[in-house]
């Protein structure tokens, strides 16, 4: 079993502390929640397209470019 936690961030997410606050969180949370049985995996939606993206055919490939084009913004625009 997988419990998946997965939040958008922007392109500047690295000029916005909150974001890497949330990151340490979601970490905790997953650290708290100990079961052999499932995999906590946190991720970004960026991170989680990433791996789609090299994972998955060329339908999954253009899926994500879509999805980061119009999710792929920053807070400074």
């Amino acid at each position: 079993m997988v419990l998946l936690c997965v939040w958008w961030v922007p392109t500047d997410a690295a000029a916005h502390p909150v974001f890497a606050a949330h990151d340490d969180a979601a970490a905790r949370l997953a650290a708290a929640l100990p079961d052999e049985h499932v995999t906590r995996l946190c991720l970004t939606y960026p991170q989680l397209w990433a791996h789609w993206a090299d994972i998955g055919d060329g339908a999954l490939r253009e899926h994500v470019q879509r999805l980061r084009k119009r999710y792929g913004v920053s807070l400074g625009d």
